[in-house]
């Protein structure tokens, strides 16, 4: 954060969700810097993980930014989406609400690797390759071993 903003002085920043997991404790510790989102799938279930919205990093000079806990669990799998995802507009429905879950849960069985592959081009058909934004994607499972 303070690097960004001693470099540009809060004209340039940058959206992240920052995430610190601790595989052995079952947990993460969470910053929303921005405009991402995460998802949690769980079984068949998708659940919009809801954090404090806090500011960009870079945006303002000595920026305190207040972690928040996440429990998880093996098995779980972690989808993060930019804005340029969950927001993308330009057709009757946003990919960002019900479309979005449906690529997700129709990927369940595939890889991580092999579902930010398929979330891409599900959001590319879904805009007939129309987008204006960005479009970042992370997929992140917890594989009991």
């Amino acid at each position: 954060d303070q690097a960004l903003f001693a470099q540009y002085g809060g004209a340039s920043y940058v959206a992240v969700l920052l995430v610190d997991i601790d595989l052995a404790a079952g947990t993460a510790s969470v910053v929303d810097a921005g405009s991402p989102r995460m998802l949690r799938v769980r079984g068949n279930e998708i659940k919009r993980l809801e954090f404090d919205e806090q500011l960009p990093l870079g945006m303002f000079e000595e920026t305190r930014y207040v972690e928040q806990a996440l429990e998880l669990q093996p098995g779980d799998r972690l989808v993060i989406v930019s804005d340029g995802v969950h927001r993308a507009t330009g057709v009757e429905q946003p990919f960002g609400d019900s479309v979005l879950d449906d690529a997700i849960l129709s990927s369940r069985l595939l890889s991580a690797q092999e579902t930010v592959r398929h979330l891409l081009a599900a959001l590319h058909d879904h805009h007939a390759d129309d987008l204006e934004d960005d479009a970042v994607v992370f997929c992140l499972d917890w594989l009991s071993r």
